[in-house]
């Protein structure tokens, strides 16, 4: 086939399954499919650098009857954040930096639609625009969006939610736009634009229910409600409470005494930028600009003084990362008086096995007993394996931090299991490398009689009640 007639074909395919059917309407339910992406082309194809919003940020859930609400308009980067929660708001903004010079409020009505728009459903027209909001607001409402004059003028914005897609507009008589450029080194040209009442926005949603479980996670509205207590920072913690805000977890306290130092740098979630800073507040900075839906507290203090000093916290669970004996004793003293759920979790030499324990409300680590952690390892350790650095006040372990990310996974996912309630009886997870991964790090090492079974494999995931 010459390329003539590769051209010729391509133009008749284009013709007869797409052009022809499309203007017999026979592709509806291809636009419904696509709605989303017809929309964003819409928006990118309308907007211009003169327009006041650029984007809408939504971490509001889908409402069932409309309602009218101040938002924030961040500028420069003129993105509107909708949404109720003034703290999530607050974290956004302050996770943009320098790109959030200004704020100003602007007016956002959000109403509920049954279906998906396409474009031939898709509102045009300023009358429109009006109709819907006359049908769908009440006298009451429709008084609170009514356009202002003067200094009370604001942007005011309209949001169709469907079950699947969000559709913006501007709405009329709300302040021009300036944009300001520089001319030369001294002096600047300003350009007011009036508002268009039709202009498409685009919206792009933020609540934790899609940006954590993309709508499939039912048990990421009971997290965002839940408040977990982590003491230890380190090398395990850090990245534990990253991956704790990901999965949707509304609030968590860090606890940590130590500095960021050199040795850290390699295999903690922070990196040279923290060195000398606190590692509690520099993870709390870092995980909750990252996740504004999460309010991330952070605490430099020892786990005893905040145990102490926080007595009457409410606490759905605590997470103790530091493996110190010290800190698991003043744990169980405070379970005694005020039952929570507990996780322990640690790693051993070379992650050659990782541990999560999972204690529901009534259950005690010790019990009366002797600290059953050194029972629990699944390699009996010489004692030169140990090492002692700087950067460390107990004993330092070596490994790295791909070996170290199987830990991770292991305790991030027994801490969910047992922050969401699924687990009814006390066990401890393990996840167990094999002997032949053991020959490498260090000559003569053996798994114990329980871990046995991964000795042939490169690692194995061994579960096990918490009386055995």
């Amino acid at each position: 086939m010459t390329p003539e007639e590769r051209i010729d074909e391509t133009l008749r395919r284009f013709l007869l399954q797409f052009f022809i059917p499309w203007g017999e309407s026979k592709l509806d339910n291809d636009f419904q499919g696509e709605a989303r992406t017809y929309w964003a082309l819409h928006c990118k194809k309308s907007g211009s650098a003169g327009d006041a919003i650029s984007e809408i940020y939504t971490f509001e859930p889908r409402p069932t009857v409309p309602r009218v609400f101040e938002a924030s308009l961040v500028l420069p980067v003129r993105w509107l954040l909708a949404g109720t929660d003034r703290e999530v708001s607050e974290r956004l903004i302050t996770s943009l930096g320098r790109r959030a010079s200004q704020v100003l409020k602007t007016l956002v009505v959000q109403v509920p639609i049954e279906h998906d728009l396409t474009p031939l459903t898709w509102p045009r027209t300023r009358e429109e625009l009006e109709l819907i909001l006359n049908l769908r607001l009440s006298d009451k409402e429709r008084q609170q969006c009514a356009p202002r004059s003067g200094v009370q003028a604001t942007h005011r914005v309209l949001v169709l939610s469907s079950p699947n897609v969000d559709y913006g507009y501007m709405l009329s008589g709300g302040p021009a736009t300036t944009d300001t450029a520089r001319i030369g080194k001294t002096r600047t040209r300003s350009r007011s634009f009036p508002v268009r009442v039709t202009q498409p926005l685009s919206v792009s949603r933020l609540e934790p229910a899609w940006t954590y479980g993309r709508g499939q996670l039912a048990e990421i509205p009971t997290r965002q409600r839940l408040h977990m207590l982590v003491l230890g920072a380190g090398a395990l913690g850090s990245h534990l409470v990253d991956q704790l805000a990901r999965a949707g977890v509304g609030k968590i306290s860090v606890v940590d005494p130590e500095i960021m130092e050199g040795a850290n740098i390699g295999r903690h979630l922070l990196g040279a930028e923290s060195l000398g800073l606190s590692k509690a507040k520099q993870v709390a900075q870092r995980v909750g600009s990252t996740n504004p839906a999460c309010a991330v507290l952070h605490f430099h203090m020892t786990a005893q003084t905040w145990l102490q000093r926080y007595s009457d916290a409410t606490i759905d669970m605590i997470m103790d990362l530091t493996g110190e004996p010290d800190v698991r004793y003043s744990v169980e003293l405070h379970r005694v008086l005020k039952p929570t759920a507990l996780l322990i979790g640690w790693m051993e030499p070379f992650v050659a096995a990782a541990h999560a324990c999972q204690l529901p409300v009534d259950i005690l680590w010790l019990d009366g007993k002797k600290d059953r952690m050194g029972d629990l390892q699944a390699v009996t350790w010489p004692h030169g394996v140990m090492l002692h650095e700087p950067a460390c006040n107990s004993e330092f372990q070596a490994y790295t931090p791909a070996a170290a990310a199987h830990a991770v996974a292991l305790i991030a996912e027994s801490a969910l299991e047992l922050l969401d309630g699924k687990v009814v009886t006390p066990k401890v997870r393990s996840w167990v490398r094999g002997q032949r991964y053991l020959d490498v790090q260090y000559a003569g090492l053996a798994l114990r009689e329980w871990a046995n079974e991964a000795g042939r494999f490169d690692g194995v995931m061994i579960e096990r009640q918490w009386n055995e």
